[in-house]
């Protein structure tokens, strides 16, 4: 499985690097920290995405079925990052689950 990841993961991973550059150097803002750390932390966004799309096509029986998948994924993510709605109201179960999800960069 790791041989169909391959090609995406390089293509992705030099879109990256094209779009820091981009970053840099045509709009002038500056990346400060490690780029190193800069460039394993978009790595391992990247793959981590990807295996999760191999995932999603390898159990889903039609494409149905993975669009449910997709949502069901996507969904608590978007609603529990504070994105939409804010994420410090929530109470009980979905107080410590809260934090998982990834936050947007406007949140407080």
């Amino acid at each position: 499985m790791l041989g169909k990841l391959v090609p995406y993961l390089c293509i992705s991973c030099a879109m990256g690097a094209v779009l820091f550059v981009i970053l840099r150097w045509v709009f002038f803002i500056p990346i400060l920290g490690s780029l190193t750390a800069l460039a394993l932390a978009s790595f391992l966004y990247i793959f981590a995405l990807l295996s999760l799309g191999l995932l999603i096509s390898t159990k889903a029986e039609n494409i149905m079925q993975s669009f449910q998948m997709t949502m069901a994924i996507l969904l608590p993510t978007v609603f529990f990052s504070g994105f939409i709605f804010p994420a410090k109201p929530c109470r009980g179960f979905f107080t410590p689950s809260a934090p998982c999800c990834p936050r947007p960069t406007s949140s407080n």
